[in-house]
């Protein structure tokens, strides 16, 4: 579940009547506090680095039919469902799929989406579970966030030019879509991953997974034309080294 810390009144009395409990008005996630805290070392911990490449032609770009607020939304020409470059594959996400240790994580800064011409920025996003996600509207117009998480609140609030970010903490694992009914093109995916052992792949198609305890793991590699089986993959970390894989994905 979460709470929007900021936001406006009518959406703040939403979000009051449906967060009844305190840890899900609060957002905040169960701490252990015997568990060890999680301080990244060579002698210890090693990096997972994903390669996510096209197999296959690039699919054609989808362009978009812009209904509304023409001016401000002319630069958001097609989808970003496929962003190839290279044959190499942007926003795959790739995160630790296998159970981790009871472990106390440090605070990290937090993770911010924005609303520039009328587009998420960016379209793939991981946040670990409690930390504080930032939500911007840098457009001069009228954006709303509608999110439709499965395991936290789902929320709709509208954002005016100029006003203040949106803040969210979500306390369970999740995946959701992030779209604006204004602008109905517009979409993000957030992820809500319960550790910080995860990334989206950029323009070169790597995603490096860095401070990861050395071990055996199943990763799993998300992609939005792929959700309904997202490839997986076994790796090994070994301390102090960096173990690479080439993970292969069909246009569709």
């Amino acid at each position: 579940m979460f709470f929007a810390l900021r936001c406006t009144a009518l959406a703040c009395v939403t979000l009051l009547l449906v967060a009844c409990d305190k840890d899900a008005s609060s957002g905040t996630v169960a701490v252990d506090p015997n568990a060890p805290r999680h301080t990244p070392a060579p002698a210890t911990h090693g990096t997972i680095r994903v390669r996510v490449e096209l197999e296959g032609e690039a699919p054609v770009p989808e362009p978009i039919r812009i209904t509304a607020d023409q001016q401000t939304c002319e630069a958001a020409l097609f989808t970003e469902r496929w962003v190839v470059k290279d044959g190499k594959i942007a926003n795959a996400f790739v995160f630790i799929e296998s159970p981790l240790p009871a472990m106390n994580y440090p605070d990290d800064a937090p993770v911010v989406l924005d609303q520039k011409q009328c587009r998420y920025v960016p379209h793939v996003a991981g946040v670990r579970a409690g930390q504080l996600v930032k939500v911007l509207n840098s457009d001069p117009t009228y954006h709303n966030v509608l999110g439709t998480p499965r395991k936290n609140e789902p929320f709709n609030i509208g954002m005016a030019q100029g006003q203040d970010p949106l803040e969210f903490r979500f306390a369970n694992a999740d995946k959701m879509k992030l779209v604006c009914s204004v602008h109905p093109w517009m979409d993000a995916w957030l992820h809500v991953v319960p550790h910080p052992f995860f990334a989206t792949s950029g323009e070169d198609g790597v995603a490096e997974l860095k401070g990861v305890p050395a071990g055996e793991y199943q990763i799993q590699i998300w992609h939005e034309a792929h959700q309904k089986e997202p490839p997986k993959r076994s790796v090994v970390v070994k301390a102090g080294e960096t173990t690479e894989i080439v993970v292969k994905l069909a246009a569709r």
